[in-house]
């Protein structure tokens, strides 16, 4: 499983510390940053792998990492509770009404 690194990116960096300031940077989508964030990018973009090695001056290795599945699970457990999470709090809660 290939892994973004851009949580820690974030908090190296002095200029660019959330997600939203990199939205503000780069003029992506907010929507776009967060999946970057909670490693939930299903395309990679050139492009935007080349604009995030620019801002955060750093190598493509600083921002991704391969892991295999059972190493990311169990490394990433907590983020992946955590996204779960967000997901049931999000869902509507059906009506009773009629």
């Amino acid at each position: 499983m290939i892994i973004f690194k851009i949580k820690e990116m974030l908090e190296k960096d002095t200029e660019i510390k959330t997600r939203y300031a990199l939205q503000k940077v780069t003029g992506w989508h907010y929507r776009r940053v967060d999946n970057y964030y909670k490693n939930r990018v299903v395309k990679i973009k050139k492009e935007e792998i080349d604009v995030m090695c620019k801002l955060f001056k750093c190598k493509v290795s600083d921002l991704i990492e391969f892991v295999d599945d059972k190493e990311y699970e169990e490394k990433y457990k907590e983020l992946i509770e955590n996204i779960n999470s967000e997901k049931n709090k999000k869902k509507p809660k059906k009506s009773k009404l009629k």
